[in-house]
């Protein structure tokens, strides 16, 4: 019975890269089309401007969660993509909506702090990796956990 299970599933694979059942393949006409859409040929490289980049969150009680938005603005003429976006520890998170953002539009990113087991002063950052140049913004984020 396992035998033919993986019999089957084999020729699928195979069948698909040919017929394309499940409808993944790009077009032949340089659109590629995945999480995000764009032409296969062209290098989109645009250029963005971020409400702050430090913040400053003062004194907060232990176990307390810190959320802070910041607004990421697309200023040139291309798309803008956020690739990724991550903490330097466990204790950072960032939240942000992973769809494309045209010129001249806006999306807020959302960085949240988690202060159990962290008193003391502290200083944390999130990377926010994007399409622009640099590529890497750092957002820095301070303040002391009692």
């Amino acid at each position: 019975m396992i035998f033919f299970g993986v019999l089957v599933g084999i020729v699928l694979i195979v069948l698909d890269s040919k017929f394309d059942f499940l409808g993944k393949k790009s077009s032949k006409s340089g659109e590629y089309n995945g999480p995000v859409s764009g032409d296969k040929e062209k290098m989109y490289i645009t250029t963005a401007t971020y409400s702050e980049t430090k913040y400053d969150f003062g004194k907060v009680t232990e176990g307390d969660t810190i959320k802070h938005v910041i607004k990421l603005q697309n200023t040139g003429k291309d798309p803008l993509f956020i690739f990724k976006a991550k903490g330097s520890c466990e204790c950072v998170r960032v939240l942000f909506n992973s769809e494309t953002i045209a010129p001249g539009e806006s999306q807020d990113i959302t960085v949240a702090f988690l202060t159990k087991g962290r008193k003391g002063k502290q200083l944390r950052t999130a990377m926010i990796d994007t399409n622009t140049d640099p590529a890497e913004m750092v957002i820095t984020l301070t303040g002391e956990v009692e």
